[in-house]
């Protein structure tokens, strides 16, 4: 400015989340389930103020426990008796077991989770388990925790002919 260069602004219509480490991005899921983004839009319909749910999903919202805000993306299952409780981002063909406990997570695609598991303040993205605190690991598929989903039905078959 001293040197007369123009100087030049503008204004944009957005909200900025600032994600220059992992715990930052962890922060900003959070903080855009919690509505931080108002343009921001999910695939799923709003079913009540603090619930989204996608196409095909399979869920009875009489028989399961939810505390949002959540968005449940479309051809999830989600049984009866599994509690999911918000902020919580269940993406895409994910299968949540009667009696699984869901806390703070962000599910990636086809993720089953098992009867009886709890699973709290950690993100499923890809290869990874990453906790809030940005550490992370390799995860180990189980079929007793954590699986792929899109294996249910192959295993489901392959049980029925061995029996």
């Amino acid at each position: 400015l001293r040197q007369g260069v123009p100087f030049y602004a503008q204004s944009q219509e957005f909200t900025w989340l600032d994600m220059g480490q992992l715990t930052d991005f962890l922060a900003c899921q959070k903080e855009t389930l919690r509505g931080a983004c108002p343009n921001f839009e999910f695939n799923a319909r709003q079913v009540r103020p603090d619930l989204w749910v996608g196409h095909n999903t399979r869920i009875n919202l009489e028989n399961v426990t939810i505390e949002g805000p959540v968005y449940i993306e479309g051809n999830c299952q989600i049984d009866d008796g599994a509690v999911i409780i918000g902020p919580s981002y269940i993406g895409p063909g994910c299968h949540l077991e009667g009696g699984s406990i869901v806390e703070s997570v962000y599910l990636d695609r086809y993720r089953r989770i098992a009867s009886g598991n709890r699973l709290e303040q950690i993100t499923l993205y890809g290869d990874y388990i990453v906790q809030e605190s940005g550490e992370y690991e390799l995860l180990q598929l189980s079929e007793t925790e954590i699986a792929d989903a899109r294996t249910e039905a192959e295993s489901a078959q392959s049980l029925k002919k061995r029996a």
